[in-house]
C-alpha cells in the first residue's frame, strides 16, 4: 500500500453458536469453528502485514470477538479499535456513515461486522466481486481487501477495486 491509498477490509464474524443459549442474538458468541477460523484469519493477515491504522467492529459478541482474535497477532492497541453499535444490523447507508467518521488520512481500515450489511458494502464497492458457486459471497470469517480511491466519507457505486477475498476455505 502506497502512503497516498486508502484499504478497507471487511471482515465477517466468524460462524456463531445458535444453541448457546444466549439471551440475545446480540450476545450471541462463536463456535468452536468461528474461534478457529478467526485465529487462521488473524494469523493469514500477520503474515501480510496488514497492519490497520483503525478498527471498527461491531459490540455484538461475535463480532467483537472475532475482531479481538484478528487483531491479537497484529498486537493492535485497543485504542485503536473502535466498538460502534451501529454496526450491528446495519444497513447499507449506516455502514457508509460509520466508515464515513473515520479521519480522512490515508491508511488501512478494518471493519468487523454481520451480513447482510457488508456483503451490501461489498457489492456497493466492488458490484463484480465473485459469488461462490452456492451462489453465496460473504459467507462467514470472510475478508474482502478493497483499494478505494477517494474520501472515506464519500464511498458509492464501483468506487473500489477489490484485491482479495479470502474464504477460511482458502488458508487451508
Amino acid at each position: 500500500m502506497n502512503m497516498k491509498s486508502k484499504e478497507l477490509i471487511l471482515i465477517r464474524h466468524g460462524k456463531s453458536s445458535w444453541d448457546s443459549g444466549a439471551a440475545s442474538d446480540f450476545e450471541r458468541p462463536l463456535n468452536r469453528r468461528g474461534m478457529k477460523d478467526s485465529r487462521r484469519l488473524g494469523r493469514f493477515i500477520a503474515e501480510r502485514n496488514w497492519e490497520p491504522h483503525w478498527v471498527i467492529t461491531s459490540p455484538a459478541l461475535r463480532a467483537s470477538t472475532t475482531c479481538d482474535l484478528v487483531c491479537e497477532p497484529l498486537e493492535v492497541p485497543s485504542t485503536r479499535i473502535w466498538r460502534d453499535r451501529r454496526v450491528y444490523d446495519a444497513s447499507l447507508q449506516t455502514l457508509k456513515n460509520v466508515i464515513g467518521e473515520t479521519p480522512d488520512l490515508p491508511g488501512r481500515l478494518f471493519m468487523v461486522g454481520h451480513n447482510p450489511g457488508l456483503e451490501s458494502l461489498l457489492l456497493e464497492l466492488c458490484p463484480s466481486a465473485p459469488v461462490m458457486d452456492n451462489g453465496k459471497l460473504f459467507t462467514t470469517a470472510n475478508l474482502a481487501r478493497i483499494e478505494l480511491s477517494g474520501r472515506w466519507d464519500d464511498l458509492s457505486e464501483g468506487s473500489g477495486k477489490l484485491l482479495e477475498l479470502v474464504r477460511p476455505s482458502d488458508l487451508d
